[in-house]
């Protein structure tokens, strides 16, 4: 079975550059817009969370932002450069999951796919038109390849390792990916 082993994403030389960085959190209080459908504020419409964190990273190279309802956590993956490579994201999961079953969106210069049992759709994460890779038959993505108007390339990566975990939460990881927001500087 292959596995996601094919991504490239650079070296094992990990040397940090001292790139100016922010990370920003925040609590939004969401009311109920079931009825309507509509958006909080601007946001996509999470009328089944009663609270969500904004959670940012920012760096010379760009920023990236989602939010997050009760019951994720997050680390952000802060700016490195390696001698192949340059990368930041935010990497999120579900508290109650036994093993971490991790999202990650990814910023790389560099992100290679191995072609083998792979299937694509055309998808939108926020508006962004966007190419979602399915290996093996599997019926959730391994990872979703955003609008390729950016310079890099911003990735959503699908490490979840469990069919049953995907079928229960499916729905929350979409909502929160259709907050996300990135830009290259």
């Amino acid at each position: 079975m292959l596995m996601l082993t094919c991504f490239a994403f650079g070296g094992c030389d990990n040397v940090t550059n001292s790139v100016p960085i922010t990370n920003t959190i925040e609590k939004h209080e969401m009311e109920d817009n079931t009825a309507t459908g509509n958006a909080v504020s601007g946001k996509p419409n999470t009328a089944s969370l009663e609270e969500e964190e904004s959670v940012s990273y920012e760096c010379d190279r760009g920023k990236i932002s989602l939010c997050l309802p009760d019951g994720w956590s997050h680390k952000i993956d802060k700016y490195k450069k390696t001698k192949e490579d340059e990368s930041f994201g935010i990497t999120f999961w579900q508290n109650q999951s036994k093993k971490k079953n991790e999202i990650s969106v990814q910023y790389t210069k560099f992100f290679g796919v191995c072609g083998t049992e792979l299937e694509t759709k055309k998808i939108k994460i926020n508006n962004m038109e966007s190419e979602a890779g399915y290996y093996d038959g599997k019926p959730y993505w391994d990872y979703i390849m955003l609008d390729k108007k950016f310079k890099n390339t911003f990735v959503v990566l699908n490490f979840c390792e469990s069919e049953n975990w995907w079928k229960k939460h499916e729905n929350q990881v979409m909502e929160i990916l259709d907050t996300l927001t990135v830009n290259v500087n």
